[in-house]
């Protein structure tokens, strides 16, 4: 019997250390009556063929970032790209997940559709000084961090003046060459927005707040707080923003200001069992019958 008879309607594409939370959406899928595979990057276009997948009756959701170290950036992005100029659609596609990859792209589309932003600019290790003393002739207080995520935010710095030179010593020791520098924004709270197949998730949002320290967290944090009445604009800002980039499985983190909600940045590829275990609303069910829907609409489309 023919192979693609029993291959995968939709194939998953987990990073290195979120395969349990690939595996809660791939149950959702599969109790759609839809076979759901799960796999890495690098193994992606090998499982394809394996699994004897076809352009046709295939979707594949990626659930990768791109980060700037090593070859990381070219084998997400070029695979991605691979596949889909095999004809595969990719949810969310390789320009959707550069742009939510890269925090210094992400900021221009937000600026370029009058949504408000922290001025920034980019620089690598060669520029850094230069591009540091450009924007505190503007701003009293700047954020430093990597412009492609990574260390859950131990590379990110508010500088009050400018770097010394033990400091300059330990940014040029990081183990990345690419970095923003950005106006600080006096917020009150963080807050993260999910938005699936466009409609922003009123159940599921999250804030944190700062305390002992100016950093905030609704990634990877146990102490995020479940907002229980999101404010209807931020829903709308974020449902706006996900369509700007072309995202249909994303989640956008804002400040809160005394002055309103600024655009901090937007993820794809975030594992979302702590925000399941405070919300006690079944996020990966939402994108697993997402992606259903997705395939049945492919379906029709091609019959």
């Amino acid at each position: 019997m023919d192979k693609g008879t029993y291959s995968p309607g939709i194939v998953i594409v987990r990073s290195a250390n979120s395969e349990r939370y690939a595996q809660f959406i791939a149950k959702a899928v599969n109790l759609q009556g839809i076979r759901c595979g799960v796999t890495t990057i690098p193994e992606l276009e090998a499982y394809l063929e394996h699994e004897g997948c076809r352009p046709d009756t295939t979707l594949i959701h990626n659930r990768t970032a791109i980060y700037h170290r090593t070859r990381a950036k070219e084998d997400v992005f070029d695979t991605l790209r691979r596949v889909e100029q095999a004809g595969y659609e990719v949810i969310n596609s390789a320009d959707t997940v550069l742009l939510s990859s890269d925090k210094h792209l992400s900021i221009q589309q937000a600026v370029k559709h009058n949504i408000p932003a922290p001025q920034t600019v980019s620089a690598d290790k060669h520029s850094l000084v230069q591009q540091i003393a450009s924007m505190f002739a503007k701003h009293e207080r700047l954020v430093l961090k990597p412009r492609f995520s990574q260390g859950d935010g131990r590379y990110c710095y508010l500088l009050a003046s400018r770097p010394d030179s033990s400091m300059l010593d330990a940014l040029h020791a990081l183990p990345f060459d690419q970095f923003i520098i950005q106006e600080y924004v006096p917020y009150k709270a963080l807050y993260r927005v999910i938005v699936i197949n466009g409609q922003a998730l009123a159940a599921a949002v999250f804030f944190d707040t700062p305390s002992s320290s100016w950093k905030c967290s609704v990634c990877m944090n146990p102490a995020i707080q479940h907002c229980e009445a999101p404010p209807p604009a931020l829903l709308t800002l974020t449902e706006t923003f996900a369509r700007i980039i072309k995202a249909k499985i994303t989640f956008v983190d804002w400040f809160a200001t005394d002055s309103g909600w600024v655009f901090n940045e937007v993820n794809t590829a975030c594992n979302l069992a702590i925000h399941e275990r405070i919300s006690r609303h079944d996020i990966s069910t939402d994108i697993g019958n997402c992606l259903a829907s997705c395939l049945r609409s492919k379906h029709d489309k091609l019959n």
